[in-house]
């Protein structure tokens, strides 16, 4: 996931043409489907024009860089009806109350969390008088320009307990200490009953009660990870095939000391060098070369 805010400005950059194209500007929200369908761009020549990027033609949403395949995947806002719509509708969450459906104020947006695979808007980050708090997208009624619309059953959560508790132990605000301790506590089965007249002889069995369990693997959980991995190996292997052969225009640095020297053909060996050292140099390298 990613927050809104670390969206907003970064730069946007074409990875078959080795180019920024530009920063992010804004994030169009779809209300009906909960989730950002758009990124403006955010360029002095476009201004004018106004041109976005749907949000599946985004490759990744790093730490340093937004990728999409290449400059045709920008379009010019007018020619697509739905985004110039949703444009116009003014759709916001950061600034925008939360009341529920009966006039409680909940408090308000100043963020939120996308699933920067679909766009889905996953998590609200709101203020109160007391302090910052967590919703959730699922108690979400309606997003609406001037308020959003929670169900009566919102449960506002912790930021700091959100990150600390994992999330597959399903645990809910009202649950005591010794509720949330159970529930982190391995199931142990005996089989057998331990006889209370035991010798010194049967002690090997207390030992293999406390011996900590097998790890239980998921196996849905384990082929999501694989097909993450190869997702982002796909995208590692594309990129070397783009950069691969093209002339470095400037020497590449890492703290003062050159990398890659200007004139150098990229070969695997140097595209490996420069994703050891960081997307950042990466970013840089594809940026200055050339064909």
């Amino acid at each position: 996931m990613k927050r809104s805010s670390e969206v907003q400005s970064l730069p946007i950059i074409s990875i078959a043409d080795g180019v920024e194209i530009g920063k992010v500007k804004s994030l169009i929200i779809n209300p009906e489907k909960r989730s950002v369908d758009f990124i403006t761009i955010e360029h002095e020549e476009w201004e004018q024009e106004g041109k976005a990027i749907p949000f599946n033609k985004i490759i990744g949403i790093g730490d340093y860089a937004l990728t999409i395949e290449q400059e045709s995947n920008v379009i010019e806002m007018n020619s697509i009806p739905v985004a110039n719509e949703l444009l116009n509708r003014k759709t916001k969450i950061e600034q925008t109350r939360l009341m529920t459906k009966k006039g409680q104020l909940i408090g308000e947006a100043v963020e939120y969390m996308i699933d920067d695979e679909t766009g889905e808007i996953v998590q609200l980050i709101v203020k109160d008088s007391e302090g910052s708090f967590i919703v959730n997208g699922q108690f979400v009624v309606t997003y609406g320009r001037d308020l959003i619309v929670v169900s009566e059953d919102v449960v506002k959560e912790s930021p700091e307990s959100e990150a600390a508790v994992p999330h597959s132990l399903s645990i809910q605000p009202e649950d005591s200490l010794e509720a949330v301790q159970e529930k982190q506590q391995p199931v142990l089965k005996v089989e057998e009953p331990i006889n209370a007249e035991a010798g010194i002889e049967e002690l090997p069995l207390l030992e293999e009660i406390e011996a900590e369990p097998e790890p239980v693997h998921n196996g849905q959980e384990e082929s999501e990870a694989s097909s993450i991995d190869r997702w982002l190996q796909m995208i590692d292997d594309q990129h070397s095939k783009l950069l691969a052969g093209k002339t470095v225009v400037k020497d590449i640095e890492v703290n003062g000391e050159v990398l890659i020297p200007a004139g150098e053909v990229l070969a695997e060996e140097h595209i490996q060098k420069a994703r050891s050292a960081g997307p950042e140099v990466l970013v840089e390298l594809s940026m200055n070369s050339e064909a």
